[in-house]
């Protein structure tokens, strides 16, 4: 996803609409991170080492000493 290129000053007539721009731009990313999230969630389930030494699992990678 492209960051939003906005040009400053704005005119009052480009507030509204670089606004709008904006907020859908950080809505998208609010989804993106959530799917991420879960998704990271589910691969982290696929490890069958659970980590007993508090360290970091040498399959999935995933630090749980933190």
């Amino acid at each position: 996803m492209a960051i939003p290129q906005v040009t400053f000053p704005l005119t009052q007539e480009q507030v509204k609409e670089t606004h709008e721009m904006l907020y859908k731009h950080l809505r998208g990313l609010q989804a993106d991170a959530r799917i991420t999230q879960e998704l990271l969630k589910t691969v982290q389930q696929f490890c069958s080492h659970p980590n007993k030494a508090r360290c970091s699992c040498p399959d999935c990678g995933a630090d749980w000493g933190d």
